[in-house]
């Protein structure tokens, strides 16, 4: 890991994508984690799905990010540089750009194995890594009739 952080509003070089804000708040996601890898592919996997999506290496840019994209769902890893996944989604909670947006925590670990943070966080969904895309699609799902 270099240090630095990098926040992809539009995954695409090209651009093609509109403006993030223009589209339906129901597909705006935010991807945050430390593994650029891992957040890519997810970036990627949800792109193909209509998505719109951000991502954030850290909790300090995860939450700058959030300020900016307004997010109606946020992938939160809980092993992240800066801030961990459970002060994220506090904060998260307390902004009004996030603080009815669908937090779904992942993790290496169970996040339930600290039941007190996890219910400070109030992550709506938990998920372990790796996380099977199908399982996730399906949680994104009642997300999309949200306006």
């Amino acid at each position: 890991m270099t240090g630095e952080a990098t926040t992809v509003i539009n995954p695409d070089p090209d651009h093609s994508h509109p403006d993030p804000i223009s589209q339906p708040v129901r597909h705006r996601v935010l991807v945050v984690d430390d593994n650029t890898d891992l957040a890519r592919l997810t970036s990627y996997y949800l792109t193909r799905h209509g998505y719109q999506v951000a991502t954030a290496r850290s909790g300090p840019e995860a939450i700058e990010a959030a300020r900016f994209f307004l997010p109606r769902v946020v992938l939160l890893d809980i092993g992240l540089p800066g801030m961990d996944g459970f002060q994220v989604a506090e904060v998260m909670r307390e902004m009004a750009e996030t603080k009815d947006a669908t937090i779904i925590a992942i993790s290496a670990h169970d996040p339930q194995s600290n039941p007190n943070r996890s219910l400070r966080a109030r992550f709506d969904h938990q998920l372990v890594k790796p996380v099977d895309f199908k399982d996730l699609l399906a949680l994104l799902a009642p997300t999309d009739s949200l306006m």
